[in-house]
C-alpha cells in the first residue's frame, strides 16, 4: 500500500454509504487501472449492477440511458474526494 493510499484510508467510512469502498488498492476498475500502475491512489465506485452492467461498454451504453440518481451519486462522491484531497493533502 502506497503512502498516499495510507493517507486516504481513514476517509473510507465517509464514502462507504455511497458505494465507494475499495481503499485497499486492490482494484479500481479497468478504465482507470493505468493510474494505479503509475502509483496514483484509486478507489472503486460500485454502481448498482442491476441497472448498470447489462449495457456497460456495449453499443447500448449511451448517455441518455444513464440512471440520473446514480450519475448524481457518483459525481457527488468524486467531488467530495477531490475536495478532501485539496484541503487535506
Amino acid at each position: 500500500m502506497t503512502t498516499k493510499l495510507i493517507r486516504l484510508k481513514p476517509w473510507s467510512p465517509l464514502f462507504l454509504p455511497y458505494g465507494a469502498y475499495d481503499f485497499d488498492g486492490r482494484y479500481s476498475g479497468t478504465d482507470i487501472y493505468p493510474l494505479k500502475d503509475m502509483g496514483i491512489p484509486t478507489a472503486e465506485l460500485v454502481p448498482d449492477s442491476q441497472r448498470y452492467f447489462d449495457i456497460h461498454h456495449t453499443e447500448e451504453d449511451t448517455f441518455e440511458k444513464v440512471n440520473r440518481r446514480e450519475l448524481l451519486l457518483g459525481s457527488t462522491i468524486m467531488t467530495q474526494m477531490i475536495y478532501m484531497i485539496d484541503k487535506n493533502w
